[in-house]
C-alpha cells in the first residue's frame, strides 16, 4: 500500500538530486511569519545586490529586519499570488514607499520612491 509520506518524500528526493534544490533547516523556519528570514534576505542579497545596497543604507542597520517585516506585511495583506502576479512588493520605510520588481533576480531593479 502506499502512502502520502512516501510520495512526498519520493518528490522530495527528486527535487534534491535532479532539481537544484537545497533541502532548508526547519529550525531556521519562522512559524510565527511563516518563512525563512534568512533565505529571504539571501535572495535578495544574492540576486539583487544594488537594490540591497540602496535599500541597506537606507536602512541603516535594521535593513534585514525592515524586508522581513514588510513581507510579511505584504503576505498578510495581499497574499503571494496578488504579489507574483503585480511583480511588485512596497517597502515603507523611513516615509519612503519603495516598490522591488520581485521578477527582476538581478537583471534590473525597478524602484520608485
Amino acid at each position: 500500500m502506499h502512502r502520502e509520506s512516501d510520495f512526498e518524500h519520493s518528490i522530495e528526493q527528486s527535487r534534491l538530486l535532479h532539481g537544484g534544490y537545497v533541502k532548508g533547516d526547519p529550525l531556521a523556519y519562522d512559524k510565527k511569519q511563516a518563512i525563512f528570514p534568512d533565505e529571504v534576505v539571501a535572495f535578495v542579497q544574492d540576486t539583487q545586490p544594488d537594490f540591497w545596497g540602496w535599500f541597506s543604507a537606507l536602512n541603516s542597520g535594521n535593513a534585514e529586519s525592515v524586508l522581513i517585516e514588510s513581507l510579511v506585511r505584504e503576505l498578510r495583506t495581499k497574499g503571494m499570488l496578488t504579489i507574483l502576479r503585480i511583480k511588485y512588493m512596497s517597502f515603507h520605510t523611513n516615509a519612503v514607499n519603495v516598490k522591488m520588481d520581485v521578477h527582476s533576480y538581478g537583471k534590473r531593479e525597478s524602484l520608485s520612491a
